[in-house]
Order: C-alpha cells, then structure tokens, then sequence
C-alpha cells in the first residue's frame, strides 16, 4: 500500500518533539508499505523550514517527507494561525497531482484539512483515515470561550462531522472519542474506530545520567519528599490549586520544584517569594527532563475542567512521568486511562487534592518507587511505537481488503502480521 500522512504540525525528525508519525511510518514501512508524510513548515513544535521554493522533499530512514511553505504566524492563539490552516490546505490541492495514495490519513490539526481527504475519497477513490489528535472545535468552546454560533466554530464543526461521517476509519489518540462521536448524532459501527495513542520507542530509550542541581538546590531538597511538575506554566495548566496548597501546607518534608515556563510564571513566583519549598527552575533542556523527573518523588499534573476530558487523554506529560517511573498525582476529572491501568498514581480534583498528597506522603517510601516503576513497565509494554503500529497498520489494512485482496496475501506472507493473528 501507499500510505500518505497529512498532519500539519507533524514535526521533522530532529526539528521538534515527539515526532509520533516518523516513528509509526518507519514501522509501516516495516510491513512493505510506502509511507510519505506531508507536512508544514509553519509550526509552534518544530523549527524547520522551507528555505527555497515552495516545498522540500527528502527521506529519512525511507520515510519520505514533503514539507510545505506555508504562512508563519507567532501566537499560537492567533487570526494569522487560523489563516495557515487555509494556506496548508490551498498549497495541497495545488501539489494533489504528485499525491496519489491508496490510504490517505489525515491528522488533525487542522481540521480544516480534511476537505483535502474527502477529495481523494471522493474523486480518487482513496481509503480515508481521520484522525483526531485534539478534540476541535469543542476545545475551543470548553477552553477558549469561544461561542458556539461563532462562524469559525460552525465552519470547524460542519467539517468534524462530515469527517466522522464519511470516514473510512476514525482514529483517537485518546480512548473514548466514539463516545464523542456518538454525543454528536454520529452513529457508526465499533470496527470503524482505532485507539492510538502517543507512544515510546522502547529500543530508543537511552540510559539517564544523574541530575544535577545547584549546590544551593540540593541543600535544600536534602531529606525531603520532592514534588515535580515540568512543562508549560500558563492558564491551561490549571496550577492554582497546586500552589494555593503548596503555599498553605504546613508539612515541611515536602519540597516543590517547577521546571518550565509561561504566561503564569512570574505571578505564581510572586505568590512564593517567601516560601522556601517551593522552588523555580526554568525550562528544560529536552535531554535534561527525563534526570530532572527521576529525581522527583512524586510528579504533578494537572488539566482546567473541561468536557474535553470526558472522551479521554493523550498528553506527552503522562507518557513523560511514566516512562520516569514515579509516582504520580493528576488533578484530572475526565475519563480515566494508563496512570490506573498502571496503577501508578492517582487522579483527583480540587476538593481532594490536600487529601491525596497527605496521603501518598504516608505511603512507605518503597510502595511509592514500586508503584512508580510499575508505570514505566506499563508504559513500555501497552504504548511502544512497535506494537501501536502493528495495531494501526492491521486495521490501514482491513479497510483496503476490498480495494485489493492482495493486501490481505501479503499480511499472511509477512512474519510482522502473521504475530498478530
């Protein structure tokens, strides 16, 4: 098969984080599919960029790559952002004679590309994929406060369901999006939906060196309990509640370290100025996070209350804390997936948040590494790139058995398959 990906903000190998589709598409590969990733230049995650012309093609590890010119845009919440959804998708059609796939996946965001799909479904005959990796544009109502008669809200959502409409396979990075569908009037069969969701190349997984603090640092955390939390400090992140408590807390064994940076940064500082446990690191560097993590004894997490959250997660940060193997606290009221499959923590809310850090502080010291450890055998086991992409890949071919039954010979002369049947 000629499998070809279509997400905007997948990022190059080497020029952002978390490249999930380089490491699904090698694995496709693999199986004796071709595999091309289409993608921009104009994106928040990744610095690459188109220098001449108007795209850039290439191959890394026989996973080609076009990369299209598109219009730049600096805020993430902005009208120019919005624009380089359009732009993307103008830039396809005028590239659709060289794109030509027997499955197209298309991975949102932007949502708006999918029209681009449904054009190789409908013109092309091209078994589509939709996959959503953000729930859009309910996030934008739940967590933007946009309303819902705004005009680009209706355009979005006219385009989700037309997407689970006409889909040959949906596919949620989180686990419940069928609910999702369903609560939208969408009512489609269970062998059309796929869970895949972020993953770990557990042969990548390279050794981690000790951490290092600031002389002054590791004074500070000698002898005590050290709550972590890493990543972006803004109104998403919803860390009000973790430093009303840190603030308050009158338990002196606990010690907080914040590692990131953000629009809420220099005024939760301000709130801490005299307290002494709770301490501000700055941003990471990439390579620095996993020994940052490890020498954390609990790791904190938290998400703004949303109806988002009903259909499910699949945030870098719980693949990050888990493969770390510590235990951890999530202020998260949404459906619940992989810290209690694991059994690696625990989720709360508001109410009880004081209530669940009293008590992990009166778990024996060993049950919390042990209950840690179990999350990076967790995740190491359920969310390696290696079995999610034999997963999605049998399902990329059930869906072309009619198109051409010699996929279904090949799966049967192939030793990868054959493991899974």
């Amino acid at each position: 098969m000629n499998i070809t990906i279509i997400s905007k903000y997948a990022p190059v190998p080497g020029y952002g984080s978390n490249p999930r589709w380089f490491e699904l598409g090698k694995r496709f590969i693999r199986h004796g599919h071709n595999v091309e990733i289409i993608t921009s230049d104009s994106n928040h995650g990744s610095n690459f960029k188109v220098n001449e012309g108007h795209e850039a093609s290439f191959k890394i590890d026989q996973v080609s790559f076009t990369v299209l010119k598109t219009m730049q845009y600096t805020k993430t919440a902005s009208l120019r952002r919005v624009l380089s959804w359009f732009d993307f998708d103008l830039r396809l059609f005028r590239f659709k004679r060289q794109i030509r796939p027997d499955i197209i996946v298309i991975s949102s965001l932007s949502l708006t590309t999918i029209i681009f799909g449904l054009y190789l479904k409908f013109f092309k005959r091209t078994k589509l994929v939709f996959e959503v990796r953000d729930i859009w544009p309910l996030t934008m109502v739940e967590e933007g406060a946009y309303s819902r008669l705004h005009p680009l809200y209706l355009l979005l959502r006219f385009l989700e369901l037309w997407g689970y409409r006409k889909a040959d396979l949906i596919v949620g990075t989180m686990p419940n999006l069928k609910q999702h569908v369903s609560n939208s009037g969408v009512e489609r069969p269970d062998s059309v939906f796929h869970t895949c969701g972020i993953g770990v190349d557990k042969d990548g997984v390279q050794p981690v060196g000790e951490f290092i603090f600031t002389t002054e640092i590791e004074e500070k955390i000698k002898n005590k309990i050290i709550v972590g939390y890493c990543g972006s400090i803004g109104l998403t992140n919803n860390l009000t509640d973790l430093f009303t408590f840190a603030n308050n807390t009158t338990e002196k064994d606990l010690i907080f370290l914040i590692a990131g940076d953000g629009a809420e940064r220099k005024k939760f500082e301000a709130q801490a100025t005299n307290n002494q446990n709770i301490l501000f690191l700055g941003k990471l560097n990439p390579e620095d996070v996993q020994g940052f993590l490890r020498r954390c004894d609990i790791l904190f997490l938290s998400t703004m209350p949303s109806k988002v959250w009903n259909y499910g997660q699949s945030m870098n940060k719980v693949v990050d804390y888990m493969l770390a193997g510590r235990f951890i606290l999530a202020q998260y009221k949404g459906f619940p997936s992989m810290i209690n499959e694991a059994n690696c923590g625990l989720f709360t809310d508001i109410k009880t948040l004081e209530q669940a850090f009293l008590e992990i502080i009166c778990l024996p010291e060993a049950e919390r590494q042990q209950r840690g450890s179990a999350g990076r055998q967790w995740i190491l086991q359920n969310q390696n790139y290696d079995d999610l992409a034999n997963r999605y890949i049998t399902k990329l071919e059930d869906i072309c058995v009619l198109k051409s039954p010699s996929i279904k010979n090949n799966r049967k002369n192939n030793p990868i398959s054959q493991n899974l049947e």
